[in-house]
């Protein structure tokens, strides 16, 4: 990887970014000297990148914070890991600094999935050469019943919510007459002024 840094920053690339996706695969092994082993590798990576040895070259793991922090079997029980990768004074105290080592991704709010909802909803009208047909209050609806189908708000994780939608999505172009009532649900039935409330509560914080 160091060669191919190299090579795409003699032919004009500023150089090469690398990403390893699902770290946590290595929290998964079961032998701790292959585990140990893999850990000293990604010391090695990190030394190299950060002191000038690979110049070229970015390096991005994702994972868990479970991989990262648990101290039996994730990168902090590798103590070398642990004293370069841990937060520092400041930036443990709940702000995020984005020029350190590890950057901490919150998980997407019930209101920023919704916008999420919003721009595949476009997507897939664009895509199929359609019209948009649903309606921000149906959208509403739907993570409502999502929230409800899940029954606790941190089991709501983007990739299950997303499959539904672009399911139903696909299912309301293929059979037009099908109503998106008719697969969701209808919405329990409340006083208007109430339910615009609510609405306009859950959309308080939007800004398009």
């Amino acid at each position: 990887m160091k060669l191919w840094a190299e090579f795409t920053s003699a032919i004009g690339y500023k150089g090469l970014l690398l990403f390893i996706d699902e770290g946590v695969n290595l929290y998964k092994i079961t032998n701790s000297i292959s585990r140990q082993s893999n850990y000293e590798k990604l010391l090695t990576m990190f030394n190299d990148t950060m002191q000038g040895k690979a110049e070229s070259l970015g390096i991005f793991i994702g994972g868990t914070p479970q991989f990262v922090e648990d101290g039996r079997r994730g990168l902090f029980s590798y103590e070398a890991l642990r004293s370069r990768l841990v937060a520092g004074r400041y930036g443990a105290a709940g702000l995020n600094n984005y020029t350190g080592p590890i950057i901490a991704l919150d998980m997407l709010s019930h209101e920023e999935i919704l916008i999420l909802l919003q721009k595949l909803r476009d997507i897939h009208a664009l895509h199929y050469g359609y019209e948009a047909q649903l309606t921000q209050e149906q959208l509403v609806h739907f993570m409502e019943e999502a929230v409800g189908r899940l029954g606790a708000d941190e089991l709501l994780t983007p990739r299950e919510v997303v499959r539904d939608f672009m399911d139903l999505l696909h299912t309301l172009h293929q059979h037009p007459e099908i109503s998106f009532e008719k697969l969701v649900g209808e919405r329990t039935s409340k006083p208007a002024d109430t339910e615009q409330n609510e609405l306009d509560g859950f959309l308080a914080e939007f800004e398009l």
